[in-house]
């Protein structure tokens, strides 16, 4: 059997017999990569760091605040987006474009980190994340209102009941006050109007039994009144806490959303590097394809081609 062997020189042989083939490839590589790269528009980020802030805690009410996760789905949602794209008014920002570059995360706790991204001029791209962000603000302030509205509103109609308590239980008692009033009333002119030393006697034992009396009419009525007037008044000040929870911001801006001043991408170095190491790939398999087509004999590790077992060697 005779054996051809291909060694690395016919590897490089064909490569210098077309190396012109390998030369255009990569030079056409190159060329429509730096035509690409250099016509792409740059491309800018700006970013913000937001923090949630909790009320505070107010004894004898649930304030209710949005979750970081329900922050986080808030700020992704297209109802949001949409509102965004439509106050700010430019034709070339779109819902899809504002939800497909803009990334929201949580760092830590209570913080939420948004960046935005594309090929615009970046002070537009800083206002469309600020007007996203005061979007935003404003309806985590609305759901706080709400929140604190829907406490409020207990506190109402707690006070209320109170109230209507308050008055079922001071009715009887005010009606014996004013005939206990009116006894006295009478005592006293009939003292005026006194005849015999005995009547006056009668007369004075008889205002001292109604004073006694409107006295125990009087402890009643505290007894009574003074647990709904000391409820009343502790609904009074929530109410007071709750109406300066309802002013507060629930969100604090750490760092606000800047202009951009040096682009991010493309990377015009990185993409011609790559898109000319991969034509000069192509351009060597190209070569050796069109050496194939043309006869050559295919290069390879051992290429043999069997004969007569006795031809091989004398």
């Amino acid at each position: 059997m005779e054996e051809y062997e291909v060694d690395l020189r016919d590897y490089i042989r064909v490569i210098w017999q077309k190396k012109w083939i390998i030369v255009g490839v990569f030079l056409v590589a190159v060329i429509a990569a730096a035509v690409f790269s250099f016509r792409s528009p740059n491309a800018y980020e700006t970013e913000a760091l937001l923090q949630l802030e909790s009320p505070p805690a107010v004894k004898g009410a649930q304030i209710q605040m949005p979750s970081v996760q329900l922050a986080l789905l808030l700020l992704k949602s297209m109802d949001l987006i949409a509102q965004t794209v439509q106050e700010l008014e430019q034709a070339q920002i779109t819902a899809g474009w504002l939800a497909s570059n803009l990334t929201i995360s949580n760092s830590q706790g209570n913080l939420l980190q948004l960046k935005l991204k594309g090929s615009i001029e970046p002070t537009l791209l800083k206002r469309i994340l600020e007007k996203h962000i005061a979007l935003f603000e404003q309806r985590i302030a609305e759901e706080l209102k709400k929140s604190v509205e829907r406490e409020l509103e207990r506190v109402k109609k707690e006070q209320k009941r109170l109230e209507r308590q308050k008055q079922r239980a001071l009715e009887p008692l005010e009606k014996r006050r004013d005939e206990m009033l009116q006894a006295i009333k009478a005592s006293q002119e009939a003292l005026r109007l006194r005849g015999s030393q005995v009547d006056t006697i009668i007369i004075w034992a008889n205002l001292s039994s109604l004073y006694s009396r409107l006295q125990a009419i009087e402890k009643e009525r505290d007894s009574l009144i003074f647990p709904i007037e000391q409820q009343l008044e502790d609904l009074s000040f929530l109410e007071e806490e709750l109406n300066g929870i309802s002013s507060l911001n629930p969100l604090s801006v750490i760092n606000a959303a800047f202009v951009p001043q040096a682009p991010i991408g493309p990377n015009r170095r990185l993409n011609i590097l790559i898109v000319g190491a991969l034509g000069l790939l192509l351009g060597v398999l190209l070569a050796f394809f069109v050496h194939y087509m043309q006869g050559g004999k295919e290069p390879s590790v051992s290429l043999q081609v069997s004969k007569s077992q006795a031809n091989k060697q004398a």
